[in-house]
């Protein structure tokens, strides 16, 4: 039957429990960080941070940024080429929807989700952690600005170059 195995072994578990003391601190810096990047990428046109780092049940795990191509200029995938040029590490996170990996994509070949397959074009998760100073959350926030500022250059460089496809 169609499922997944959740199991976690010995060592992973005996890190996860070392890690519990310091969980307060991981979500708090996670929280700032988050509230940090709302502040600095208000305002970029077509860039949304999804989901609310003051809402009570967000540990700030992710940062989930929303690119919708038509007000950005520029499309998640070229986004992504930007921040890896400048060694920042964003991920295509729910890319692709789960139901067009397997046993899903063969069970239901006919199903379709426009709302996860949108979602799944254009959802971008941006670095966050404890390795990442306040600074970091800045310089991430300001290379998206420019990004979307400069969208059309940056779409003919990464056209010009082939690098404007995130599976390359």
């Amino acid at each position: 039957e169609v499922g997944t195995n959740g199991k976690m072994h010995e060592a992973s578990a005996a890190m996860a429990l070392t890690s519990l003391d310091a969980m307060p601190e991981i979500v708090a810096t996670n929280l700032g960080h988050a509230r940090r990047y709302r502040a600095a990428l208000a305002g970029i046109p077509g860039i949304t941070l999804l989901g609310s780092p003051d809402a009570p049940t967000n540990n700030g795990q992710y940062v989930v940024i929303r690119v919708e191509e038509h007000a950005a200029g520029i499309d998640r995938d070229a986004l992504q080429a930007v921040l890896a040029a400048e060694n920042v590490l964003a991920r295509r996170y729910f890319h692709p929807g789960c139901h067009r990996l397997e046993p899903y994509r063969t069970e239901r070949p006919d199903l379709h989700l426009p709302v996860t397959e949108l979602a799944s074009r254009e959802v971008l998760s941006l670095p966050t952690g404890t390795a990442l100073a306040a600074d970091d959350v800045d310089a991430v926030a300001e290379l998206v600005r420019t990004a979307v500022e400069q969208a059309g250059l940056v779409r003919a460089h990464l056209d010009a170059t082939g690098r404007g496809d995130a599976d390359a």
